[in-house]
C-alpha cells in the first residue's frame, strides 16, 4: 500500500486531484444504484406501485447525498477523498459539522443530476480557478484541503473503475435480468403511450407471475410482423388470455368470451375492421393496440406465444431525462 505521508503544511487540493476523488466516489454511487434499482424491480413485482416505485428509482440521489454528508462531516472522509489525501474543512479550518455538511451535499448532487445542463460541470471548473472552491464549497462556507500524499496508483484504478463498474452493471445484470428503458416509435399505443415516449419495463414481472387482463407488455416480435422484416421489439396491450374467446363484431366493438369490454383507454373506441373469433391456445396471450386501428398486433398475426415477452411496462419515463433525437433503440 502506498504511504499517506502529512504534508507540512495544509493547501487547497487541486482541481483535477479533486475530480479523481469524485470519479472514486461515483464508484460508490454506481454500486448503491444498482442495488437500488434491482430493488424497485423485485418490490414492484411483490405489489409497490408507481409512487413508491418512483421514490425508488430517485433513492440513489437521496443515499448519494447522505453519505457525502455523513462522510465529509466531523473530520470523515469519503472513499475518494481518503484516497486523493483530501478532506473538507470550514473556511476557518475546522471540522464541518453534519447540518452544513449535508448544505454541501445536496448542492453537489444537484449539480450532478443536472450535468447535462452544464450545472455540474460549472461547479467544477469554479474550483479549477484561483480560489480553488466549487460553488457548493462557497454556498456551505467550506473548502477541500490536501494534507497528506494521495494513494495515485488506488485513486486512478477506482477513477477507472466508475467508468467500467456502471456499464458492466447495467449491461450484465440490471438490463438483461430488472430493468429496461425501451423507446416508442409509432402511434400504435395512443393515447396512452406517444410516439417518441420511453418506457422503464420490469423485466422480472412474467418470471414471478402471469400476464393479466390490462398489462402493457414488451415481447419480441416476429420477423414477418415488422416492415423490415427484422425481430423487433412492441408494445401492446394483453386483452386475452389462454382459452378466451376473441372477436370484433360488425358494431365495432371487441368482445371476450361474449362479452363486450369497456375499454375507456382506447383512442377511438369503434374498430373500422371485423374479427372472426379466435380462441386463445394455451401458452399464447392475445395482445392488441390502444389504437386499434392503427395497430399492428394480434388481429393481424394471430395470438402471441409467451415466451417471446420480455416484460412489463412500470412506468413512462419524463422526456427531459433523454436528448432530444436520441432514441433507445430495441
Amino acid at each position: 500500500m502506498e504511504s499517506q505521508a502529512p504534508m507540512q503544511s495544509a493547501q487547497p487540493a487541486g482541481f483535477w486531484l479533486r475530480v479523481w476523488a469524485k470519479l472514486a466516489d461515483l464508484l460508490v454511487l454506481n454500486i448503491l444504484g444498482t442495488l437500488v434499482l434491482c430493488s424497485v424491480s423485485v418490490l414492484y413485482v411483490i405489489g409497490a406501485r408507481l409512487p413508491w416505485v418512483g421514490i425508488g428509482l430517485f433513492a440513489p440521489f437521496a443515499l448519494w447525498a447522505l453519505y457525502l454528508a455523513f462522510f465529509t462531516s466531523n473530520g470523515r472522509q469519503t472513499l475518494g477523498y481518503r484516497l486523493a489525501g483530501i478532506k473538507a474543512t470550514t473556511s476557518r479550518g475546522q471540522h464541518v459539522g453534519l447540518g452544513r455538511a449535508l448544505l454541501r451535499s445536496v448542492i453537489d448532487t444537484l449539480a450532478y443530476l443536472l450535468i447535462f445542463r452544464l450545472v455540474g460541470l460549472l461547479d467544477y471548473l469554479a474550483a479549477s480557478v484561483r480560489s480553488k472552491r466549487a460553488l457548493h464549497d462557497i454556498a456551505s462556507a467550506t473548502r477541500v484541503i490536501q494534507y497528506t500524499a494521495p494513494r495515485s496508483r488506488a485513486l486512478w484504478v477506482s477513477g477507472i473503475a466508475s467508468f467500467v463498474v456502471p456499464v458492466v452493471l447495467v449491461f450484465g445484470l440490471v438490463r438483461p435480468f430488472f430493468l429496461q428503458p425501451y423507446f416508442i416509435p409509432s402511434a400504435a399505443m395512443i393515447p396512452t403511450l406517444a410516439i417518441s415516449d420511453r418506457v422503464l419495463v420490469n423485466k422480472l414481472s412474467y418470471r414471478c407471475a402471469e400476464p393479466m387482463y390490462g398489462d402493457l407488455v414488451v415481447f419480441k416480435g416476429l420477423p414477418w410482423a415488422s416492415v423490415d422484416g427484422r425481430e423487433r421489439s412492441f408494445v401492446k396491450r394483453v386483452v386475452g388470455l389462454p382459452g378466451d374467446t376473441l372477436e370484433v363484431k360488425e358494431d365495432g366493438y371487441l368482445y371476450r368470451n361474449g362479452r363486450r369490454l369497456y375499454e375507456p383507454y382506447l383512442e377511438d373506441p369503434r374498430i373500422e375492421y371485423v374479427m372472426k373469433p379466435t380462441v386463445v391456445p394455451r401458452g399464447r396471450l392475445f395482445v392488441m393496440g390502444d389504437n386499434r386501428n392503427n395497430s399492428n398486433d394480434s388481429h393481424a398475426w394471430g395470438p402471441l406465444d409467451r415466451s417471446r415477452l420480455r416484460g412489463k411496462v412500470m412506468a413512462i419515463l419524463p422526456r427531459s431525462w433523454f436528448p432530444a433525437g436520441v432514441p433507445e433503440r430495441q
